[in-house]
Parts: structure tokens; C-alpha cells; sequence
């Protein structure tokens, strides 16, 4: 261990340097500035004789200190330095040989905590160097200006919302503030929390005469130090604490005030390999970064008693939440796929504080008490679950409330409703299968991608675009589904426009399951609404942004580019995950389509935003007539995150007008497995009000699938404020098709014209889908008097069972490709060894194992 007088070059283990320039070092005086290779960090401080009062001082949080400087005969040898009000003298005189980089002051044992020092310097020789100082390796100086996060750390604001404030806590606008402004207290009890990832972090405040001295910094439960902000000196964004030996993970931090003395909190720093983390109580209007959300109304959420609140509840999630409204055990169930879950929710003074979240049976407590209604409060988060199926019920022991505004997921995670199969073939009354839809405005859409989810639930508000439920209401006795949509799927479409599909008929039409296109962007109603990003390089006006020209409203004049900058001007959609695309669309100008019309360019697609493979290109294209629109098919089977059009030439306009852009998918695959024949069609719905015997009061009315929901329930079918088309004709005329629903009654009845078409309030498409399911063969082989299947990646036969297996494994393990039975002639080379004599030559012999094959002699099916 080095003693004084000793050279120095680097701190000795326990300690850290600071050097003589460091903000933190307050120089009063004349000093100037002296370079060097011999000096730590290649420069010191100086000062003469000369003048008085020539002192640097500074503040720091520890136990030790040491000053270093240098030891010359032309060095004073009546310094002082006072700590804490307690004065030495010290000496940096020697003759001879100097010592540069030494130890000339050090003082340990002092008690954790902060500590004033000033070194003032002698008069009786030529002059004082400040080199450096060395104090505790986890202390750290103390009430410098931090103007922005120094070198290895990052800031985040007091405005953070992953900051949680509790009692009473104001905002004080100061331009010398960190980005103007910072919270401060003067009551005793309040806190301030957040959690972090890291090591290290930094508390910012303001220093002034008279604030708290008390202040108290508890970090994963265990008080750490105080914050110290009385100072004669006036200073904002200070550092007030620090804490930079902390084990690599997450820690929660509370600042609590024990006096009634202001306290100033401006900014958090943490280390730049960290992050901030969101704390238990903390406001989140949106998902974080990795996450995704489900609204409370998401129909994955299946609820017990519980009330609705879907409109009208201002600062909620959508404006919307659910309510236990004060049962006891009365559950909101639902199944995640996923790691990791968050639930958001308003807490208020008539919540409990004894609520539950069960994980897989496994119960959890969760408080939703708040002396006042807070709206979007982070209350539970779980994360390191396998990533796998999780089965949450949420619930309160007592009667008091639990409101759910949200649920917060992995980003690639999803949500399935208890009642949800992804595969039709498991499909019985009251399960349901989720599903895709696409089409524009006015016409009879697409069906994709059963058992997955592919986007946002459509809304009554939504033009086109999304998944639905098809929820299983009936099954024959052949074995036939029928499945009804829990929605309208479209709105502002005639029953004549049904009809002219095939769709209105009674026997309704066949659905694809292959070789057809699907759009795979919503309509959009702002450039992150309802999923995915709509961007541009350039926009003319925020009416004519990105997003409008993928609203799937053909009639509008969609995205334009300011004037002049079409060349290379380009608009993107960014998927929720990377997707295949293989045909786009373009609407060409609403206007000028003479001029202001694409005539080339390339289609891109990216997985970065950075680096743009060409999947098409178009030059010199025929000019196009007002509101034509194209459709361009190109052969891509890579999936890219973003997808472009980069315009490269017009016909000598100003601009290129765009009125719609869409991209598609080709369904290559069966989109319904499982399923031999699907037939889609309309529901009937009664001739008039009195007529009972229909589909829609059959199934929706009056029906509680086999006891898993409430008859009508519009938590289940969506029918407020909308009705359906069917196909039946009204006894008011046989132009007139009966309607159901709307007026928040399952059972209420009306008609319009077939050619009627109107908003999304008047009547839309639910249709109905009928499957007939492919029967399931499975097969062992019985050999030997064991149940045996081929094994084909180790290219053996194993052992299934001694005994006929049940209906389960065959179902679940049996062979669904006998192609291993096959008869075919295989030429092969046998390895011979010389085996004696003949004459001149000599035999040899191979042997060929046959046991590895058994000969079929009868099959037996079961």
C-alpha cells in the first residue's frame, strides 16, 4: 500500500481518480493550465505566490481521500486543506530529486458519507500543483453541474413516465432545469421510484440554501446514503448522488423525503449499457419497446360477471375498461402465449387490495387500491415464463373492484381466447377460430390464415381489414360445422353486392383455400393505426399523409409529396412482423393524370430501414386515366419487415398522385386445414319480427353454445350499435332483406333495400361458414406383436405399444404416410473380403443382413 511522498501513476485498488480538470473541481484564484506526459491525464493545475487566496475545493460522497500533486524544492511547505471544517497543513517540499504524480495529503476512516474539502495554498516557495485526487473506488464527487450525461451514462427525465411519484410533488419551470423543468417536494413521506437495469446510477437535482440535508436513497430495500442539496452555492442539473458498484440486473430505487425542506429531483442517469425499467405503479399509455397490447375489450378476454365500459372513459386505454363491479371470485380468463406479461389498469379508492393473478394455477397478489383514480397504471408484471401456453384468470377475494384496462404481452407473443382451437378439426359448438380478412371497400373480401393471428380485430368503425372470430354454433349429424362471425366484417356494402358474390344465396359459395392474393395491410386510420407503420419521405399536407393511401378508401385522393420532390420520393408500410409479399396495387392521380402520374419505379423490401433488396421495377409505364387502378405480381418468397415504392420517373408534372397503395400475400398452402369443403354464406334471419325459426335467433339469440356463454351476449357477438345483412326476404317486399341486431338487442329486427348501403351504424357482413371436416387416418403396424410406427429421422421402427392404442395416440402419434412401404428396386455395392484360394485366384465372401427388413403379409384396419 503506497504511503505519502510515494508516486502514484494510477489509482491502488479500492480507489477511483479524478482528475485535476474534472467539472467537480472548484478552483478559486489565479490557476492556469500546464501539458505534459509526466502528469496524470497529461495536464495540472498551477498557481503561484503571487497572489492570495488561491484554493481549489470540491465535495464528494466516501470514507477516504487523497490529493495528488508533486514533491519539489520549489514547491510550498505551508498548504492547508481543511475537511469538513477541520484544518491540516500539508507539505509538497522537497529538495533533490522531485517526485511527480505523489501522494501529498490522504485521509481515510472518515464516516460514509459527504464531505466538504478546500485546499488552500502556501506562500512560502514558488508554487502549488493539483494534479489529481483520489477518493473511495464505489464513492464519487458530489454538486457539480451535469449539463448532459457524461461519457458511459444515458439520462432520463423527471417527466419519464417510468417514474413513479407519490405524495406531494410539483413542477418547477427554470430554464436552467434539465429540458426546464423538474419536480421538487416539500412534504415529508413523499417518494419517487423507478427501477433500472445496470450498475451504476446518478440522481440529478439543484443545489440552494435551505433544501433537505435528510433525503434518504433506498435501493433494492437496503438504504444506501442520503441526498444532500443545502448549499450556499445556487446550482441546477447537480449531481447529488451517485451509486457505481451495484451488481450487474435489475434494482429498484425510492427516494423518500424525511423532512418537511425541499427536494429537487431533475433526471436519472443510469450507465449506457442499462436501462430504465418500468416500476409497479407506473403510468403506461403505450406498450414499451418488445411488448404489444390487447385492449380490455379484445374478444381473447372472456369475462365472468363482469361490466362493459366500451365508450366514454376519458384518460383509459381506448377510452374503455372492465369491471369485476364488487363480485367475489367472478374471473376475466384468458391464454397467452408468451414469456413475459403486463396488466394496465385504472386503480381507484373502491378497488382491492387483495386482488389475484393466477399464472397456470400458480396465484399471484396484486393491488388495485389508489387513494384517487389513477387511469393506466402498470399494476403486475411477470416475466421468464417458458415460452409456451399460460392460462391468467384474474380476480378479486373479496367485493370489492378490479378494473382491466389492458394486457401487455411479448411482441411476438399472442393472446387466445379460453374458447379459441387454431385447428378446425378440434372445432365443437361454443370453440372458436380466429381468422383473417381482406378486401377493399365495396367488394366481398378474402379469407386467410385460420388458427393465426394476422392483425387487429376489425371494428364496427373499420372499412375492411382484419381478423374475426368464426365462432361454432352447430353440428349435423354428418359431421358438419356451421359457423357464424362474432362481427360485422364490413360496413357500407349492399346485400346486392353480397349477392352478386354468391354469398347472399342460400347456398352460398365455395371458399378458396388456395392460389388466390390476400392484402396483408389494414385499412389504416393514422400511420401507426390500427398496426403496422405508413410512411413517407415527403408529405404535401397531414391531410394527405402516408397513411391515406393505405385507408382502403378508394375515393379519397390518398398520399401526395410536396411539389418537386417526386424523384426519388418513396412511401413505406412497415409490417408487425416480417411478411411475404408478392403483388402490389397502385391507384394512379385523382388529378393531373396526364402529368402527375408514376411512369417508373421499384418496389423494395428491408428488414433494417437501411439496406433495400429490388423485388420489381417498372420504367416507362403507359400513362394512366384518373382513379386507375394496377395490380403488379412479382415472384418473392422472402420475408421482409418493410416494404416501398421509390418513384423514379412521371410524364413531367410536379407531382406523382397516389391515391391508394396495397400489398398482398399469395396463398399458397391451405388456408383451412382440416376442412374438405367450406361453404360461405349468409345467416337467415326471419321473415319479420315474429318469425323465430332462423339462424340468427337460433344461434345468436337464443343459444348458449352448449353452456359456454350467455344467450345474445354482445360481449360475444358485437351487435350493438350495428346490424347484419341476411339472407332472407322481408315480408315488407320481396326488394326488402331482413337485418338483425344494432340498438343493443340481439333480437331486434328490421329491413332495408337490397341495394341499400350506408355507415358503419347501418347494416353490414357477418357471414356464415359451413366445413366439412376430413376424416383423420392415422396407422400403426402391428409386427412381432407390438404397434409400431416408422421413425424417419432415425430411419427405424420403434415400439409404440404391446396393446392396441387408444384413440388419443393414434390421433396424436399415428402415421399419417404409409409412402415408407413403398416397393422399389435399390441398387447397391457389397463389400467383399478375400476368404482362401482357388487355383490362381480367390474366393471372397459378404454377407447382407435381411433381419433389418420384415415382409408385409396382411393389413388389418380398425
Amino acid at each position: 500500500m503506497a504511503v505519502l511522498g510515494d508516486q502514484l501513476n494510477n489509482p491502488e485498488s479500492g480507489w477511483r481518480r479524478y482528475d485535476d480538470t474534472h467539472a467537480g473541481m472548484n478552483y478559486t484564484g489565479s490557476w492556469y493550465k500546464v501539458t505534459g506526459d509526466k502528469y496524470f491525464n497529461g495536464s495540472v493545475n498551477v498557481t503561484t505566490r503571487a497572489a492570495d487566496n488561491n484554493y481549489v475545493s470540491f465535495s464528494f460522497y466516501g470514507t477516504k481521500v487523497r490529493i495528488i500533486s508533486d514533491i519539489a524544492q520549489d514547491r510550498h511547505s505551508d498548504n492547508t486543506i481543511t475537511v469538513d471544517g477541520v484544518t491540516e497543513s500539508f507539505n509538497t517540499y522537497k529538495s533533490g530529486t522531485a517526485v511527480l504524480n505523489a501522494i501529498v495529503y490522504e485521509k481515510a476512516n472518515l464516516p460514509l458519507g459527504l464531505h466538504k474539502v478546500t485546499i488552500i495554498v502556501g506562500h512560502d516557495r514558488t508554487n502549488f500543483i493539483m494534479d489529481a485526487i483520489d477518493i473511495d473506488e464505489s464513492g464519487h464527487l458530489y454538486g457539480y453541474a451535469i449539463a448532459t450525461p457524461e461519457s458511459g451514462w444515458q439520462r432520463y427525465d423527471d417527466t419519464n413516465d417510468m417514474i413513479v411519484y407519490t405524495g406531494t410533488w410539483s413542477t418547477e419551470t427554470l430554464a436552467g432545469n434539465y429540458n426546464g423543468s423538474a419536480k421538487y417536494t416539500s412534504t415529508s413521506g413523499s417518494t419517487m421510484s423507478f427501477t433500472f437495469y445496470g450498475t451504476k446510477i446518478r440522481i440529478i437535482g439543484g443545489l440552494y440554501s435551505g433544501r433537505t440535508t435528510t433525503a434518504q436513497v433506498v435501493i433494492d430495500g437496503i438504504n444506501v446514503g442520503i441526498i444532500n442539496e443545502d448549499s450556499t452555492t445556487s446550482r441546477t442539473k447537480a449531481l447529488v448522488f451517485e451509486k457505481n458498484d451495484l451488481s450487474q440486473g435489475k434494482h429498484v430505487v425510492q427516494i423518500k423525503t424525511v423532512d418537511n425542506k425541499t427536494l429537487i429531483f431533475d433526471a436519472v442517469d443510469v450507465g449506457e449499457d442499462g436501462y430504465m425499467a418500468r416500476s409497479i405503479g407506473a403510468s403506461l399509455t403505450s406498450p414499451d419497446t418488445g411488448w404489444k397490447r390487447y385492449d380490455d375489450s379484445s374478444s381473447e378476454i372472456k369475462y365472468d360477471g363482469w361490466l362493459r365500459y366500451p365508450t366514454g372513459q376519458a384518460g383509459s386505454y381506448n377510452n374503455s375498461f372492465s369491471a369485476s363491479n364488487n363480485t367475489v371470485n367472478k374471473k376475466a380468463t384468458f391464454t397467452f402465449k408468451g414469456t413475459k406479461l403486463r396488466l394496465i389498469t385504472m386503480t381507484h379508492s373502491d378497488s382491492t387490495t387483495i386482488g389475484k393473478i393466477s399464472i397456470d394455477g400458480t396465484p399471484y397478489d396484486v393491488s388495485f387500491y389508489s387513494s384517487s383514480a389513477i387511469n393506466q397504471v402498470l399494476v403486475f408484471e411477470k416475466t421468464g415464463l417458458e415460452d409456451s401456453l399460460h392460462t391468467i384468470e384474474i380476480y378479486s377475494p373479496e367485493a370489492k373492484n378490479i378494473r382491466i384496462d389492458a394486457v401487455d404481452i411479448d411482441l411476438d407473443g399472442r393472446m387466445f381466447h379460453p374458447d379459441e382451437v387454431t385447428d378446425p378439426i378440434d372445432l365443437t359448438i361454443g370453440k372458436r377460430i380466429r381468422c383473417y380478412y381482406s378486401t377493399n371497400n365495396g367488394v366481398v373480401g378474402n379469407f386467410a390464415f385460420f388458427g393465426q393471428e394476422t392483425a387487429p380485430f376489425i371494428t364496427t368503425s373499420a372499412g375492411a381489414g382484419g381478423d374475426l372470430y368464426f365462432i361454432c354454433v352447430d353440428k349435423d349429424r354428418a359431421g358438419q360445422l356451421k359457423l357464424i362471425a362474432d362481427r360485422n366484417i364490413q360496413h357500407s356494402i349492399s346485400w346486392d353486392t353480397i349477392n352478386a358474390s354468391g354469398v347472399a344465396s342460400g347456398s352460398g359459395v365455395p371458399l378458396p383455400k388456395k392460389g388466390y392474393y390476400v392484402s396483408m395491410i389494414p385499412a389504416m386510420t393514422s400511420n401507426t393505426t390500427p398496426q403496422g407503420i405508413a410512411a413517407a419521405s415527403t408529405t404535401y399536407s397531414a391531410s394527405l399523409a402516408a397513411w391515406k393511401a393505405f385507408d382502403k378508401n378508394t375515393a379519397d385522393a390518398g398520399w401526395l409529396m410536396e411539389s418537386n420532390k417526386w424523384n426519388g420520393a418513396w412511401i413505406s408500410y412497415t409490417f408487425p412482423q416480417p411478411t411475404v409479399i408478392n403483388k402490389y396495387g397502385i391507384k394512379g392521380p385523382n388529378s393531373n393524370a396526364s402529368t402527375d402520374n408514376a411512369k417508373s419505379w421499384r418496389f423494395e423490401g428491408s428488414n433494417d430501414g437501411t439496406n433495400w433488396t429490388v423485388l420489381d421495377t417498372k420504367t416507362n409505364q403507359p400513362a394512366w386515366s384518373t382513379g386507375e387502378y394496377r395490380e403488379y405480381v412479382f415472384t418473392n418468397k422472402d420475408t421482409y419487415k418493410t416494404c416501398r415504392l421509390v418513384f423514379t420517373a412521371n410524364n413531367g408534372g410536379a407531382y406523382v398522385r397516389t391515391m391508394a397503395v396495397d400489398m398482398f400475400q399469395l396463398i399458397e398452402e391451405d388456408s383451412v386445414p382440416s376442412v374438405d369443403l367450406s361453404i360461405l354464406r349468409l345467416p337467415t334471419g326471419g321473415i319479420n319480427s315474429s318469425d323465430k325459426d332462423n339462424e340468427w335467433d337460433m344461434h345468436i339469440v337464443n343459444s348458449t353454445l352448449n353452456g359456454t356463454i350467455i344467450a345474445g351476449d354482445d360481449n360475444v357477438w358485437n351487435y350493438s350499435g350495428v346490424s347484419s345483412w341476411t339472407s332472407t326476404t322481408n315480408s315488407a317486399g320481396s326488394v326488402n332483406r331482413t337485418g338483425r341486431g344494432a340498438s343493443g338487442n340481439a333480437g331486434a329486427s328490421g329491413y332495408n333495400p337490397t341495394s341499400y348501403v350506408a355507415a358503419a351504424t347501418a347494416t353490414g357482413f357477418r357471414p356464415l361458414m359451413t366445413f366439412e371436416i376430413l376424416p383423420i387416418r392415422r396407422s400403426f403396424i402391428k409386427h412381432e406383436g407390438s404397434y409400431k410406427k416408422y421413425q424417419t429421422e432415425a430411419l427405424t421402427w420403434g415400439t409404440v405399444s404391446a396393446t392396441l392404442p387408444s384413440e388419443d395416440t393414434f390421433i396424436n402419434d399415428g402415421m399419417d404416410d404409409l409412402s415408407v412401404f413403398d416397393r422399389k428396386n435399390e441398387d447397391f455395392v457389397q463389400t467383399m473380403t478375400a476368404n482362401g484360394s482357388l487355383g490362381s485366384g480367390k474366393m471372397f465372401k459378404g454377407s447382407i443382413d435381411l433381419k433389418k427388413y420384415f415382409e408385409v403379409i396382411n393389413v388389418s384396419v380398425k
